[in-house]
């Protein structure tokens, strides 16, 4: 997986910035029996404000682990990302982690509930996250 977020014109007006920010993740997920695990790792290259340290390279990892093929299933997850050892935190692109207890329902139309607990200093504190898809 791989993603970016592309420039605006000016980085005086408006909400965005004039920089890129670039992810690149590699994912897997094993099956044994009646449980799944899934996992991502990979890099993040993220902008920020300050002048004197335009970007910085971040650690993006998730994990999860849910029963395989029930109609309804709980799961537990973990996602997030860490900045190097080299410096600390710079606003905007701190260490973030979450913790995700879930329950998904359906197959091949979905719907999942979690619950979210932070468990780094600038993470939500709590929340929840509603999704839903189908696969063809």
């Amino acid at each position: 997986r791989f993603g970016t977020r592309l420039p605006t014109t000016d980085n005086r007006v408006g909400l965005d910035r004039d920089a890129i920010d670039f992810f690149a993740t590699l994912g897997g997920r094993f099956v044994t029996g009646a449980l799944a695990v899934s996992g991502e790792a990979g890099l993040g290259i993220h902008t920020t404000r300050e002048t004197n340290f335009e970007q910085d390279d971040l650690f993006l990892y998730s994990l999860r682990a849910a029963p395989h093929g029930w109609l309804i299933a709980p799961s537990v997850g973990i996602v997030g990302q860490k900045h190097g050892n080299s410096h600390s935190p710079i606003r905007g692109v701190e260490d973030l982690g979450e913790l995700r207890i879930g329950v998904r329902a359906g197959n091949r139309r979905w719907i999942r509930v979690e619950a979210v607990k932070g468990y780094e200093t600038f993470s939500p504190s709590q929340g929840v996250i509603v999704t839903a898809g189908f696969l063809r």
